[in-house]
């Protein structure tokens, strides 16, 4: 196994058998850990979506992809911005019609407290965003395209 030092930004981290041990440690000093091991970190999503069947398809997808991982999902807007607080996703997918608030008020909000946080809103609506050019997200995808995937590895390549 891999063991060590490692300084990045004035801290010291030692790792052992794939341990960190740390003083001062970030996040990104134990992510950059584990590239030294020869793993990538990978890249974190969080999902919202009221519809429990798009939620497991969501889950579906996300778990067969090694460099992309569920870290929370929502039932309303709401609970995605409290989930995004806690969890720091890389990315943040939305549906549109949710209740509570919706994804456009919720990626609003995420935004403000996230200026540079990446937003896919997937909706049956995509239709009624496409010629906008003031929404709070990066993207807009129709739910059943099938390429979703591609826009995830666009937006947050590995």
């Amino acid at each position: 196994m891999c063991s060590g030092k490692y300084q990045n930004s004035g801290n010291v981290s030692y790792f052992k058998n794939g341990i960190v041990f740390a003083f001062g440690i970030s996040d990104s000093v134990a992510d950059d850990c584990k590239r030294i091991q020869g793993r990538s970190v990978p890249r974190t999503v969080l999902i919202a979506d009221d519809n429990r069947l798009i939620r497991d398809a969501l889950c579906n997808i996300f778990e067969v992809e090694h460099d992309y991982e569920l870290c929370a999902q929502a039932t309303n807007g709401e609970e995605a911005v409290a989930l995004a607080i806690e969890h720091k996703p890389d990315l943040i997918i939305l549906d549109f019609a949710m209740p509570v608030m919706n994804g456009l008020e919720a990626a609003r909000k995420l935004k403000q407290i996230f200026p540079k946080a990446r937003i896919i809103l997937f909706t049956v609506h995509a239709g009624l965003f496409k010629s906008r050019k003031d929404l709070p997200v990066e993207l807009v995808v129709e739910k059943g395209a099938p390429n979703l995937m591609q826009h995830v590895r666009e937006m947050i390549p590995v």
